[in-house]
């Protein structure tokens, strides 16, 4: 049994896992927004409980989007250092230049450890951005923080469309040039042995 697991059945005596929507202050759910509230708000709930705010915690889309991942989730200067890197190792050369290889692997491997870290870091300052006392404007900042947070909904409508579009200039000019037809022959004897 690990320490989370420790942690949430001396908290809760039916072996239920913790409510994290009540335990986290609710300006958290507020910025994280709809998309992976709950795992966001879990993850949160044990930085606090551990009281080790960057520590490394796996996060598999981080790891393999990297920089799309904080651009989705508006951290925009992890995004545009994500851009940086692979900006200078395109230009070393990714196929050929073990360095640039590495570093593209380095910066993945770093956000799928940290990028929840950086996340908690961003949502706080966010909300210490917004915050208010004054309960006049409550409404006010909770429209801030949630306008604020929350996710580009449209990037991975955007990423789809561009490769659907580009897939499909691609086989377009292929045929074109002449080197599609070969595939057109093929399916057109597959058609006729039938």
């Amino acid at each position: 049994m690990n320490a989370q697991t420790e942690a949430s059945t001396s908290d809760n005596p039916d072996n239920s896992s913790p409510d994290t929507e009540t335990l986290m202050p609710p300006a958290y759910g507020h910025v994280v927004g709809v998309k992976g509230h709950i795992y966001y708000l879990k993850v949160f709930y044990d930085f606090q409980q551990n009281g080790q705010l960057f520590r490394p915690v796996w996060n598999l889309p981080a790891f393999l989007f990297a920089g799309l991942w904080a651009f989705y989730r508006k951290m925009y200067v992890s995004a545009l250092l994500w851009a940086i890197v692979v900006y200078v190792a395109l230009q070393l050369g990714l196929k050929t230049d073990p360095v640039a290889m590495t570093l593209i692997l380095t910066m993945a491997l770093a956000f799928g450890l940290f990028g929840n870290a950086l996340y908690y870091h961003k949502v706080g300052r966010t909300i210490a951005r917004f915050s208010t006392t004054d309960t006049e404007d409550r409404d006010k900042a909770i429209a801030n923080l949630t306008f604020a947070g929350g996710v580009h909904s449209w990037l991975p409508w955007l990423l789809i469309s561009i490769l659907v579009l580009s897939s499909a200039t691609s086989i377009v000019a292929n045929f074109i040039s002449g080197e599609g037809r070969s595939g057109v022959s093929l399916i057109q004897m597959l058609m006729r042995a039938e």
